[in-house]
């Protein structure tokens, strides 16, 4: 198995902008009830499954993100973020709560294949970082592979610091 390299974001949560990023009228964002279990997982696999930067990463991060999954649908209150389009979800971050979590973003904004470029992962990811900004967090953490679209694009705003990730330590 080829070995990924990984990078990890941290945002101060007090360096967000003031405003947030506004949905288009007819989405919603929301928390994952327990019997959304299924659907939810299913909607980040797949995700994953059509996201060209991930074909050859999928299993080393489904062997740490499984897991988190199952601990999460196991809570009380759901720590999982989904966009809605009317009443379905067409998208899901996977948070971690801990204060000292290696990383917050368990999954990152999944977004539905037909739901792509309309700039609704920018939607989550931002509503991902004030939703732990609300529960009193001050830092936020993420852990991404080195090449992809979330660490070009996505993840370098808000004065994120950078640096290298050796992911067995996520694992350990």
């Amino acid at each position: 198995m080829k070995m990924l390299e990984w990078v990890r974001f941290t945002w101060d949560l007090d360096d967000l902008p003031t405003e947030p990023v506004r949905p288009e009228s007819r989405f919603r964002i929301r928390l994952a009830e327990r019997g959304e279990r299924a659907n939810t997982i299913l909607l980040i696999k797949r995700a994953f499954a059509m996201d060209s930067d991930w074909l050859d990463g999928q299993i080393q991060a489904f062997q740490w993100i499984d897991p988190q999954l199952t601990k999460a649908f196991e809570q009380k209150q759901v720590p999982c973020l989904l966009l809605c389009d009317g009443q379905r979800a067409v998208g899901a971050s996977l948070l971690d709560m801990s204060e000292d979590a290696d990383s917050h973003l368990l999954t990152g904004p999944c977004i539905s294949s037909e739901y792509r470029n309309r700039k609704l992962g920018t939607l989550l990811f931002d509503a991902s970082l004030r939703h732990l900004k609300e529960a009193g967090l001050r830092h936020a953490n993420a852990i991404a592979k080195k090449r992809c679209t979330a660490t070009r694009y996505l993840y370098p705003r808000y004065g994120a610091q950078v640096r290298e990730y050796e992911i067995a330590k996520a694992e350990a």
